[in-house]
């Protein structure tokens, strides 16, 4: 075979084996897309996660027995009730037109004397209520027109936030805080003598606290 023809056979090798060469990279090219493909349409694990069982009107009222946490004194009987009729429910009749309400429960407290150990715990009332709805849609649709009626009303004004909620003031004692816990609207109206400005809020702040708290435990 003369120079011309091994050079020719060479370069004929050579050629085959580029093309070898490039169908396989081309091939891993292919399979890298097809994994990327697959990592960029996989689901996320937050799109999995379980939505909360709706809270049913007995595990609510539970919340709001915090006079040993909140160092509270009961007073009058605690009140649970799915009636609409009933006066409770009754006054608020407007507000809950259009949602699916489950009942209510209502818990009334006093301090009666400060505590020396604790000087932020204010002597005074209050009245906590849970409110329970079929949807946490709907628990936090009536939260937010409650306290847009309260405000309405020109006596209280927003101070702040707590959760979802608000917290309002009137400045001479009367605080309310109103947020939700899942399909559960919390409710807690205080009055109280206040030492200082912003004292009635923060009394106000721990008795929430403490329901969340209650919620929460196992």
């Amino acid at each position: 075979m003369g120079a011309a023809g091994a050079a020719s056979k060479g370069g004929s090798t050579m050629l085959a084996r580029h093309r070898r060469s490039t169908r396989s990279f081309v091939g891993v090219l292919a399979l890298a897309v097809v994994v990327v493909g697959v990592v960029v349409v996989a689901t996320p694990a937050s799109a999995t996660k379980k939505k909360p069982k709706p809270v049913a009107l007995a595990t609510a009222a539970g919340w709001i027995d915090v006079a040993t946490q909140a160092k509270l004194t009961p007073f009058g009987t605690p009140e649970q009730t799915t009636d609409t009729s009933s006066p409770r429910v009754a006054q608020m009749s407007t507000l809950l037109n259009g949602l699916a309400f489950k009942g209510l429960a209502l818990q009334m407290y006093a301090r009666t004397q400060a505590d020396p150990s604790d000087p932020s715990l204010l002597v005074g009332n209050d009245i906590l209520k849970v409110i329970v709805f079929g949807s946490a849609k709907d628990a936090q649709k009536f939260s937010d027109a409650d306290a847009n009626d309260v405000l309405a009303k020109g006596a209280l004004k927003k101070v702040g936030t707590y959760g979802d909620g608000v917290l309002l003031d009137d400045g001479q004692g009367h605080i309310n805080a109103m947020f939700t816990i899942n399909n559960v609207v919390v409710d807690i109206r205080t009055g109280v003598a206040e030492k200082a400005p912003g004292d009635g809020v923060k009394d106000i702040t721990k008795i929430a606290d403490a329901v969340v708290a209650k919620s929460k435990a196992k």
